[in-house]
């Protein structure tokens, strides 16, 4: 029919396309460019439908590109911070390592120089030179001799000595042991039968026991392995000889801290408690206090004014003669004199190893052998503080330079003896690295522990001799 050819066809297969194959060519739904011919309206639902999740994903890949950068950008960051840190802690360690190393340098070379009067080197007393030089090997007929500077640990040394390492030793414990013994013309071996110490039979704490052990040629006595005694002139000249020679250690405490010490320890005792006076402050004014006791028995100068060449002179025997310990550094000083002397702990005997562990550790209690308690130092503003520091000036520089020393040794100590030798000296003047003398701080809360091992019936040796400063200092 002519008018049949205006009527509209419907295309069902644009919505219902036939299915596709590949062997025909290009779909018949697609045009050249591979578009889908789908009509405008469809074509327009189906990208609307497209855009919230193609937004989506842009906005999940820009966060996540974002945070690869920034992490990447962060460690790149943290990586060159890190590189300036340590290329900083490297520069301050090598600096701090090569200025300690300078500082210790010139501490040994400063040590290892004689000390001058007028511009010479000092001249010791002929009694010194029965001492063995610290920086030679001992001989075999050489004896370990331990010069006690009161309060400062002496005791808890000799109770080491004898209860642990099972030395014999001339001090003031074996009169103590037997009086009567001593009366004998010839040295003996004394052994206690409760602990197994021994003593020889003599009182090298006073010098009238000095003079007995003397006519007994203690010095030379087979079974002596040490002598004790804090006169160091008339010990050295009494025991001692170019052939048998004494090695002189030391423990030392600090001036200031010794004086506390003292006034705390006899005001415990009976016979001496009214003279020693209420208070520090007036045991610091009394005839009692010490005026430089290391310094005047180190020179045999104890009555008198000291002067500057009796420090040089204490100075040159502490550095050409002495091993020295510390008082606050007691278990390495305790193990450096046991190193020095070769002296040996039975480690198979729990016991033993107990010993020494009880006795360096100032806490143990025990009535019988030590004397224990604390107590506060004075304030460095306190008028009894300044009275110490006045009357104690040169045994506080002394100190000073046997702290140094002790810190030279501990780094030269070769085996036993301080080997200056091996280390390898500045070509410098000693001028460059003189240094002002200045007084350590002590705070005024510091606590100190009063229990310096001394045995209580040993104190008239030790301790009555001692005290006489009023005497020994020149202050009467």
């Amino acid at each position: 029919m002519e008018g049949s050819s205006n009527i509209p066809v419907i295309n069902f297969d644009l919505i219902n396309p036939p299915s596709y194959h590949p062997k025909d060519g290009v779909s018949p739904n697609r045009n050249q460019y591979g578009d889908v011919n789908t009509p405008s309206h469809l074509r327009k639902r189906t990208d609307k439908s497209r855009m919230p999740k193609l937004a989506a994903v842009l906005l999940i890949a820009f966060f996540l590109l974002s945070g690869v950068y920034q992490v990447i950008f962060g460690l790149e960051i943290e990586a060159s911070t890190k590189r300036d840190v340590l290329t900083t802690y490297d520069h301050l360690y090598y600096n701090s390592t090569f200025n300690q190393t300078q500082r210790l340098n010139q501490l040994i070379y400063e040590m290892s120089q004689p000390n001058l009067i007028n511009g010479n080197p000092v001249i010791l007393p002929k009694e010194i030179t029965n001492l063995a030089d610290i920086h030679i090997k001992p001989a075999q007929d050489e004896v370990p001799f331990f010069w006690h500077v009161p309060r400062s640990g002496g005791g808890t040394l000799k109770n080491i000595v004898a209860y642990c390492l099972d030395l014999t030793q001339a001090s003031e414990l074996g009169a103590l042991l037997n009086p009567e013994s001593t009366g004998l013309e010839y040295p003996a071996t004394l052994v206690d039968t409760i602990t197994g110490a021994k003593f020889i039979n003599v009182d090298s704490t006073s010098i009238e026991g000095l003079q007995q052990a003397r006519l007994k040629d203690v010095g030379a006595y087979h079974d002596l392995d040490l002598v004790v005694s804090p006169y160091l002139y008339d010990a050295t000249e009494m025991l001692f000889n170019n052939v048998n020679r004494g090695r002189m250690f030391v423990m030392f405490r600090h001036p200031i801290e010794r004086a506390v010490s003292m006034y705390y320890y006899l005001k415990k005792r009976n016979d001496v408690d009214l003279q020693v006076g209420d208070s520090l402050l007036n045991y610091a004014k009394g005839n009692l206090i010490e005026n430089n006791w290391m310094t005047r028995f180190l020179t045999n100068k104890l009555g008198g004014e000291l002067t500057h060449n009796d420090e040089v002179v204490a100075k040159e025997v502490l550095r050409s003669k002495a091993l020295i310990g510390l008082l606050k550094h007691k278990n390495e000083s305790m193990q450096r004199f046991k190193q020095y002397f070769n002296w040996r702990i039975d480690d198979s005997n729990p016991t033993k190893v107990q010993c020494e562990e009880k006795y360096l550790e100032w806490g143990y209690k025990d009535d019988e052998l030590t004397s224990s308690g604390s107590y506060k130092m004075p304030s460095q503003h306190s008028e009894e503080f300044k009275i110490l520091k006045s009357s104690n000036a040169y045994d506080i520089r002394l100190y000073e330079y046997a702290e140094k020393l002790f810190e030279v040794q501990g780094l030269l100590l070769n085996e036993d003896h301080i080997d200056y030798s091996s280390v390898s000296l500045p070509d410098i003047s000693i001028e460059e690295f003189q240094e002002e003398m200045t007084f350590p701080e002590i705070g005024e809360d510091e606590q100190i522990d009063l229990t310096d091992a001394i045995p209580s019936s040993a104190t008239d040796g030790d301790v009555i001799d001692l005290i006489a400063s009023n005497v020994l200092n020149g202050n009467q």
